[in-house]
This record gives C-alpha cells, structure tokens and sequence, in this order.
C-alpha cells in the first residue's frame, strides 16, 4: 500500500483538517504500541505526511486544552480528553487505523489558536 493510500481514512476518502484518526503509536521505550486519537491539523501532502497533535486523557498539563464531546459532530471519545497544542505528530498515513470522528468548526478553531499560541504564529488577516 503506497503512503497516500494508507492516509485515507476508514471510509475510503482522505483525512481533512478536523478529522480525528486512530493511531498505532510507538511507546517511548518502543517496546510496543499504543492506539491514540489525534485530530489532524494539516492536510496530508503529496507524500501522505499530516501535521496532528495528541489527545491525552490525563489532564495536568500546562496549556492542554479540554476536548468534550460536545466538540465533535461525528464521533466521540471514550471520555473527556485533553489536547496538547505543544505535543505534535508529523505522520505517514501509514499508522493510521481509521477515521475515529470530526471536530466541530469551533473545537478545531480552538485547537488551531492553541497551537499558533505555542509557535508563536502571527495573525495574517490584518
């Protein structure tokens, strides 16, 4: 399977900007791999690379934004989650399991703020 193959999603079309995806992700210590919903905050490229960020579900962390159900419209979490708009994934499309959910325009608009805050992104419309 070529990479942008592997980057579409369950449903046979390509993850978007405010898709969640479901990822085979490696442990630390790559002993063995974990299954994480990261929403995607980039559009796959020619290669089927994709900027995403994780979920954790752990809150604690300086910066994490809380992600409720009533951020998705399609999909959910098993429980409530936290994004880290400082913890990012660039990604081959092969780790992707399945599309898992969508962000709602607001939840994904938040997240996006959230990460230009972390980078220091200047706001182009003025």
């Amino acid at each position: 399977m070529n990479n942008l193959a592997a980057a579409k999603n369950a449903h046979g079309s390509r993850s978007q900007p405010s898709h969640v995806v479901l990822l085979s992700f490696p442990f630390d210590d790559l002993t063995a791999n974990e299954k994480r919903r990261v929403p995607i905050m980039r559009a796959a490229n020619l290669r089927g690379d994709f900027l995403a960020v994780q979920i954790i579900s752990q809150p604690g962390y300086q910066g994490a934004l809380v992600l409720e159900q009533d951020g998705f419209c399609l999909g959910f979490l098993p429980k409530k989650g936290f994004v880290r708009p400082d913890k990012w994934v660039t990604l081959n499309g092969s780790p992707v399991i399945g599309r898992t959910g969508r962000l709602i325009a607001e939840a994904f608009a938040r997240i996006r703020e959230g990460v230009c805050v972390y980078v220091g992104c200047q706001n182009n419309n003025g």
